[in-house]
């Protein structure tokens, strides 16, 4: 009797497996239903948002923003910058942003408007002021500044390709591919290669911190997000591209990727059927950074006016003041 009732459940796992093409754990085009695991993943979890509590403007009687980059080379880090490459149940939150933005499921904010960036060396991308929005622009316009954000793009100067070679062994051109002197015209070329997770340095965050009179609780809220890599400037004569200086790839602004950011897990430690989401990460505050920006009269970074040592100090400096106010709100 036990041995009909396992051959009754192998056969039926059999047929569910290759029923669905494999189980849903199982990357696509896994080879006959074989289960990445030891149970049959057949239900996706669709986790709600945590709201915001909500704030009355009268409530909100102190405020402090600041500007903090999580550096990916700290090992508290790793669940932000692994894996490499995408698995079948976990991304980094590079692919993740990568994803939502394909699929239109969340608005890319340009880091900088090209103009003032070269005029006035301006780069103020984290006041989300030049959103890339598919309704605004034309469907080719869209794709070309979508992919301008999610890859590297170098200029060279490109030579017109002859259309023959004559007896005496010289090139000859078409008429529009000259000049008036019969030199071949130059023309500006491009040469691109995807931003990979690997490629990805730094994320800046823009956060708020305040104090909610009507719960008496100092609370903070991410604002927006943004991933930092090299600029890439590209070598034609050895088809290479190398690195400049670090940049703002793009921004997003956090409360509408939450919902994304919350159905896509990450790495725990401690158990692997119980994972956080990205959202929850960010929620429990569990990723070291440091704070290279606060709201100033002059609007400059620490970067500006402290090195080393220093900037490190005057980061742990404006972290105390905004933790001595609390302190100072329950001292009678």
């Amino acid at each position: 009797m036990i041995k009909i009732g396992l051959k009754l459940a192998f056969i039926l796992c059999t047929n569910v497996g290759f029923a669905q093409c494999g189980p849903l754990n199982v990357p696509e085009g896994a080879p006959g239903g074989v289960i990445n695991g030891v149970v049959l993943q057949t239900h996706i979890p669709t986790k709600k948002v945590v709201p915001y509590t909500n704030l009355r403007e009268g409530d909100y009687v102190w405020s402090k923003r600041v500007w903090r980059t999580i550096d990916l080379r700290e090992k508290m880090n790793h669940p932000l910058y692994y894996p490499l490459q995408p698995m079948s149940d976990r991304l980094s939150l590079w692919d993740v942003l990568k994803c939502g933005i394909q699929h239109n499921n969340i608005v890319c904010y340009k880091p900088y408007d090209k103009d003032k960036a070269m005029t006035m060396n301006i780069f103020d991308g984290d006041q989300l002021r030049y959103p890339i929005l598919r309704s605004q622009l034309s469907q080719k316009e869209y794709e070309t500044q979508i992919a301008e954000r999610l890859s590297f793009r170098g200029r060279y100067d490109s030579v017109a390709a002859p259309i023959r070679v004559n007896e005496f062994g010289r090139p000859e051109y078409k008429p529009e591919d000259l000049d008036v002197f019969g030199n071949p015209n130059t023309y500006d070329a491009y040469m691109t290669q995807e931003i990979k997770s690997e490629d990805i340095l730094e994320y800046r965050i823009k956060e708020e911190w305040f104090f909610d009179k009507q719960r008496s609780v100092l609370d903070v809220r991410i604002i927006a997000i943004a991933p930092v890599a090299y600029e890439m400037k590209y070598d034609p004569i050895g088809l290479t591209f190398t690195p400049t200086v670090k940049r703002e790839l793009f921004w997003i602004y956090f409360p509408e990727a939450r919902y994304l950011l919350q159905n896509h897990f990450t790495y725990n430690e401690k158990n692997d059927a119980r994972r956080l989401s990205f959202d929850d990460l960010f929620w429990k505050r569990k990723f070291q950074s440091y704070i290279d920006k606060e709201t100033n009269v002059f609007d400059r970074d620490v970067n500006d006016h402290k090195v080393g040592v220093d900037a490190l100090l005057k980061s742990d400096e404006i972290k105390a003041d905004i933790f001595r106010f609390e302190h100072d709100v329950w001292h009678f």
